[in-house]
């Protein structure tokens, strides 16, 4: 509603959406809206300079009473993200799917479904990478940005799950898992270490200095 005027610049009814949340984007100066019509899953995009809703989008369905019992129950239907890539593309993962949407227009670009349940999706501007942690999935999974494409360097096994990437001041990437941390060299997307440093139960990794600060629950 603009609040001089008392008009409605965007309902929700018109779309018949059910909206469950919503996400700010700042780069983009617009809200992202997450809305369900008959078990199908949109998201509506409203940007905050024209004051208009520029796409909606499907991504996914409900599928079965689990699907719908949790589209009832959860704030967000969004697991991962949105990331915003080195071109302004919008990521995100939904369950076993991590979709990329060209943010202009709405349109997916590319999707990626896994075996199972995304658990951790980091995207690196550094290295230009998105990495994917899988449930149960004892290998990391690196896809390019851009394409969707499988880029994964050999096989980068994990020990647990992965937790988190991070950059060090020294333009590496911190691989973080439950079982241990190591480092990502940026420029091959290979393993550093030859063996993770391994802490039980680690929670975070932070770079300090020319070392790192590693905490456990």
């Amino acid at each position: 509603i603009n609040a001089g005027t008392g008009n409605v610049l965007y309902d929700t009814k018109e779309d018949e959406l059910r909206i469950k949340s919503y996400t700010f984007l700042p780069e983009q100066n617009s809200l992202l809206f997450q809305g369900i019509n008959n078990d199908i899953r949109y998201l509506v995009n409203f940007d905050l300079s024209s004051l208009e809703a520029t796409w909606k989008t499907a991504v996914g369905e409900y599928s079965g009473l689990v699907g719908r019992l949790r589209g009832v129950a959860a704030a967000s239907f969004i697991d991962h993200g949105p990331i915003i890539n080195g071109s302004g593309d919008l990521i995100l993962g939904i369950k076993d799917i991590v979709y990329a949407i060209d943010y202009t227009s709405g349109a997916i670009k590319w999707e990626f479904t896994a075996a199972r349940q995304v658990k951790a999706l980091v995207y690196s501007a550094t290295s230009n990478s998105l990495y994917l942690g899988v449930r149960r999935e004892k290998q990391l999974t690196v896809l390019h940005p851009e394409t969707g494409e499988d880029i994964t360097p050999g096989k980068m096994k994990l020990k647990g799950t992965m937790l988190d990437v991070v950059a060090d001041p020294a333009g590496n990437l911190v691989l973080v898992e439950t079982e241990g941390f190591n480092l990502i060299d940026p420029t091959t997307n290979d393993l550093m270490w030859n063996r993770s440093y391994k802490i039980d139960a680690l929670d975070e990794v932070i770079p300090y200095g020319d070392g790192f600060i590693a905490v456990a629950k």
